[in-house]
């Protein structure tokens, strides 16, 4: 699963990502910093939070103090060059292969009091066991920082990721071996589609911005579909 090729290893030391690829392998999830300028990260964020605004989504069903937006590919130009950043795609190709997809691209606003999610998988409509490679990888952009739980941090538990399935009830009630997925502001934290993760409850006033940005394989259909949006 985790063969590399030549231009791909040379991409890997081109960006420093050797930790990140170690991490990726052993703990399924990793956050890579340095992404972009503060001036880009503060742009993206605008435009996160505007097409929530217009939108005002339910936040993937939570709909107290949260708000959310689908399909933003085509919504803004920073948008895009946030899911074709090369540092990102380099991560994309090592977890999904060459010739991965854009899966699904969304925005999220989490508010003071807004609740947590369940424990989960994002590879959610795959029946268990999971293949032995990963069907998707998440990249979320971190718009402001998410460091410790009361900023709403995005709750992993390490590993899970080699369950190859999802977390029964009592998993998901127990979140054993959780903890904060420790992500400041301009980083993006990525994880395995596999990857038994959450997040915590926001106590901290103000906002949690994301961009949360999906790619699958070739063989996996996408979950958005951008036919009728983007230019050919």
């Amino acid at each position: 699963m985790f063969a590399v090729s030549p231009e791909l290893a040379e991409r890997i030391r081109k960006y420093n990502l050797e930790q990140n690829i170690e991490d990726m392998q052993t703990l399924g999830f990793t956050v890579v910093k340095d992404v972009a300028q503060d001036e880009f990260i503060a742009g993206l964020r605008s435009a996160i939070v505007r097409c929530c605004q217009e939108d005002k989504g339910q936040y993937f069903g939570i709909t107290k103090k949260g708000i959310s937006s689908d399909l933003l590919l085509a919504r803004d130009p920073l948008i895009a060059e946030a899911t074709l950043n090369p540092k990102i795609l380099t991560m994309i190709e090592f977890m999904c292969g060459r010739g991965a997809q854009i899966s699904q691209v969304s925005g999220s606003v989490r508010f003071a009091g807004a609740n947590a999610m369940p424990l989960h998988c994002d590879q959610s409509w795959l029946p268990a066991p999971f293949p032995e490679h990963n069907a998707l990888m998440t990249a979320c952009w971190y718009c402001d920082d998410t460091t410790d739980e009361a900023s709403g941090a995005t709750k992993v538990v390490p590993g899970s990721h080699r369950e190859r399935r999802h977390p029964n009830p009592e998993e998901v009630k127990a979140e054993a071996g959780a903890r904060p997925l420790v992500a400041p502001r301009g980083s993006v934290g990525m994880w395995d589609g596999r990857l038994w993760h959450a997040n915590y409850p926001r106590a901290r006033e103000g906002e949690r911005v994301l961009l949360h940005a999906t790619y699958c394989r070739l063989a996996y259909r996408p979950l958005e579909d951008y036919g009728l949006e983007l230019p050919l």
